[in-house]
């Protein structure tokens, strides 16, 4: 088997691993059994399982480049660096945006979580911040991306 075929069985086993995880969540949902709370709740915790999951890996890589590591990980971060090499160093930017990802979105998503697991109506407005985060990060992102061409 090739490398590339091991990672992407690699990377699809580790996607799967979260839904399974975000899935069986699900089974915390009690009261309103509607499709619509469970569908919410497993996207809010998948949503958080990405968040801290992803990002981590690449904090954790923290003063060291990912051209110089190995492994499963280190390979879906040097996917990053083809379209953009400072995901494979320790950029600053960079790394402050992810944890901005960790420790904001992530967190905001569990939150979140919380509140229709508690079945808070307050979770409709989180909800509605985490969607702006999501936002908010795609085009800070972006524009990070661009103005430093």
């Amino acid at each position: 088997m090739s490398s590339d075929t091991a990672q992407t069985l690699g990377a699809i086993a580790f996607v799967s691993f979260l839904v399974l995880l975000a899935g069986l969540s699900c089974q915390a949902v009690k009261g309103d059994n509607s499709y619509q709370t469970r569908l919410l709740f497993f996207w809010l915790i998948f949503d958080a399982l990405i968040h801290i999951f992803r990002p981590f890996v690449y904090l954790s890589l923290f003063g060291r480049t990912v051209d110089s590591s190995v492994g499963f990980f280190a390979s879906v971060w040097k996917e990053y660096s083809l379209a953009d090499r400072r995901w494979a160093i320790a950029d600053p930017g960079v790394v402050a945006v992810e944890l901005f990802t960790v420790i904001g979105t992530g967190a905001l998503a569990l939150y979140t979580a919380k509140l229709v697991l508690q079945q808070d109506a307050r979770y409709h407005f989180w909800l509605c911040f985490l969607c702006i985060c999501e936002l908010y990060g795609d085009y800070v992102c972006l524009f990070y991306i661009l103005l430093t061409l």
